[in-house]
This record gives structure tokens, sequence and C-alpha cells, in this order.
């Protein structure tokens, strides 16, 4: 069911143009009707998703940041320990990460300061 959302986003798209274009008949009242006693299931579903979704999301920010802080730095020490040439892509994240433990300070702001922005 997870990996149809997207199916069931088209079909309340579906029902709601079809509720507001098929209203002048007869036959689209009567199914207007038969409606909007399911039309509330698929609100309730699209909030399930929405929460399931922001979830997943906000969970992978977290460790995302908590590896870039924590877990990239020993291995920096592993890897250069090594004495072996690093790629690049390696070396960009390394990187990124030095750059989240020395700045997180002004990384916090500028978010702050773009959530900020974003609502007001």
């Amino acid at each position: 069911m997870r990996n149809y959302w997207w199916a069931l986003l088209i079909a309340a798209v579906a029902i709601g143009a079809g509720l507001k274009y098929g209203l002048a008949t007869p036959t689209g009242k009567n199914i207007a009707d038969h409606l909007k006693i399911k039309l509330p299931v698929f609100g309730t579903l699209f909030k399930k998703i929405y929460l399931v979704r922001f979830t997943q999301s906000l969970a992978t920010l977290v460790v995302g940041i908590a590896m870039m802080i924590f877990v990239i730095p020993q291995l920096t020490s592993m890897l250069t320990a090594s004495g072996a040439a690093l790629p690049i892509s390696t070396r960009i994240l390394i990187g990124s990460s030095e750059v989240m433990r020395n700045y997180w300070w002004a990384l916090l702001i500028a978010a702050v300061a773009i959530g900020a922005g974003l609502k007001y």
C-alpha cells in the first residue's frame, strides 16, 4: 500500500474534479452524495501518509547529522592513517563533515533564518 500513495492522490484529485464539474446532472449529484461519506477516509489517509513521510525525513536528517559529526571524523582518522589517496567524493564528505563540526553555529543560524524567511 505504501508504494501506491501516488495513485490515491491522483484518485482524490480526479474525484475532486468530478465533484466540481459533475454536479450539474442528477447522476452527478447522486455520486456526490455517495462520495461525501467516503471523502473523510481519503483526508485521514493523506494525513497519515504525510505524517509518515515527515517522520522518515526528520529521522534521516537526524541520523545524517549525527553521522557527519561523530562517525565521519573517526573514519577520517583511520583513512588518513592508512596513507592511501582518497577519492574526490570521500574528500568532499570529509570536508563537509569538518564544516559541520567547526561551523555548526553558523549552520544553525542559517537554518533558523531560512525557516523564518519561509514562514514570514
